[in-house]
């Protein structure tokens, strides 16, 4: 008779700790059941939600999961964070905050160039309120037109800079905004041009009604307001936030959702889209007014090449 006696090593691989009973597992003592794959198991128990989990003595305890991560790292201590997939610390270098980019040689370059574009626009806007003999007609239209620029230059910084739960909102909110200020001063520029394409003389177009000068502008700001409503609508049923995202060593600040916001503020955009399109039809109706220099022409063609970048 042989009797098979088998030795038996104890490896601790990971320790429990804390009321719920955490476990952290060292990835070069775990073992996982596969052979090609060597990552840490996940818990079933999803983040945020109660568990009832049985204990290695049968025991039955109750598990809440809570998300104490930062960029998809787990906080195990001041400053220290580890990768939940792989049970490394993970080596933080910096955290950039919202002013770092500024000096950058690229965000230096963008910034003065949008500032130029900016205080060009703006001396333009009072040169022509100022200087400008001809005070009605579409003369406001163009005045809206100079103040979209100046904003739409000076929204750069916004995306520029790093963002802050402040800044996520801003840009949320006025990039929509801004771009719907100009194409709405465009938009009934050019349903002035069609209503007038039809007459001989430009000083017998009347000017009157709901097409005096701040009529025209009331029916631009009520196409603004719509972009405004849509804009409201996604800050109310999605608050801004920032979270930090781990890259390369480093913490970088992003606005939530990571994985959706640039497809959002493009989305925001639709109406806007819609807006060029119908800058376009109109045109191509008005296309055959010679006043103002065809102004309706370059304004047709503008329109046409933002509809193909957009």
């Amino acid at each position: 008779m042989y009797s098979l006696i088998t030795k038996i090593n104890v490896l601790q691989i990971g320790s429990s700790s804390g009321e719920q009973r955490e476990l952290r597992l060292s990835v070069h003592d775990y073992q996982s059941y596969s052979f090609t794959d060597r990552s840490l198991p996940i818990s079933r128990c999803s983040v945020g939600s109660t568990c009832q989990c049985e204990g290695l003595d049968g025991s039955i305890f109750i598990f809440n999961r809570s998300d104490s991560s930062i960029g998809g790292l787990r906080e195990v201590g001041e400053g220290k964070y580890e990768d939940p997939n792989t049970g490394m610390l993970v080596d933080i270098v910096d955290e950039p905050e919202t002013a770092d980019r500024f000096r950058d040689i690229w965000a230096i370059i963008v910034c003065t160039l949008a500032a130029i574009g900016a205080f060009g626009s703006l001396c333009m806007f009072i040169y022509l309120l100022v200087v400008y003999p001809v005070r009605g007609g579409t003369t406001i239209l163009g005045y809206m037109l100079c103040f979209g620029t100046i904003l739409m230059y000076a929204l750069v910084f916004a995306f520029v800079v790093h963002p802050s739960q402040e800044i996520c909102g801003l840009r949320r909110f006025s990039l929509g905004f801004v771009y719907s200020i100009v194409y709405s001063a465009l938009f009934v520029k050019l349903v002035d041009c069609w209503r007038t394409k039809d007459k001989e003389d430009i000083y017998m177009v009347k000017y009157n009604k709901i097409g005096n000068p701040w009529g025209l502008f009331f029916s631009a700001c009520l196409i603004v307001l719509v972009q405004v409503m849509i804009n409201a609508e996604w800050l109310i049923l999605e608050a801004p936030g920032m979270e930090r995202v781990y890259y390369n060593r480093m913490m970088w600040p992003r606005c939530t959702p990571d994985d959706f916001y640039d497809e959002g503020l493009i989305l925001s955009n639709v109406f806007n889209m819609f807006l060029i399109f119908l800058c376009v039809v109109v045109g191509l109706f008005a296309f055959g007014n010679e006043k103002n220099h065809w102004d309706c022409r370059y304004t047709d063609l503008i329109g046409c090449i933002e509809l193909f970048f957009y």
